[in-house]
């Protein structure tokens, strides 16, 4: 992966993310950057899970935001970048910790985000 595409990765992820949560249909916005059938795991302070479709208000609450600062964006592995996030909108208050963004062919099949 090129040096500059974690932080790429990480941007337009974060964009359609906030175009989903402020529409009335997640699909459309996330299909730029996600597979059909990926998947949303919260994990808080790695103890408490939820798993849910990309495409569903479970994993795009409606009048969410999210913020993710991707000059710190990496990529440990090819199908792997690793970005902080900080969440608005969320049913937890203090969201943020870290995201990862699971890439297969170039688009996200799996995000789990760690809060710490």
């Amino acid at each position: 992966m090129p040096r500059d595409q974690p932080a790429e990765v990480a941007r337009r992820f974060a964009e359609a993310y906030n175009v989903a949560a402020a529409s009335e249909d997640p699909g459309p916005a996330l299909a730029a950057v996600a597979t059909p059938t990926a998947v949303v795991g919260f994990l808080v302070e790695s103890r408490f899970g939820v798993v849910a479709p990309l495409l569903s208000w479970t994993a795009v609450p409606p009048g969410a935001r999210l913020e993710v600062d991707p000059d710190r964006a990496t990529a440990p592995f090819p199908e792997l970048v690793l970005v902080p996030f900080t969440g608005h909108g969320f049913p937890r208050q203090d969201f943020s910790g870290e995201v990862e963004l699971h890439l297969g062919d170039g688009r996200i099949t799996r995000i789990v985000f760690r809060a710490t």
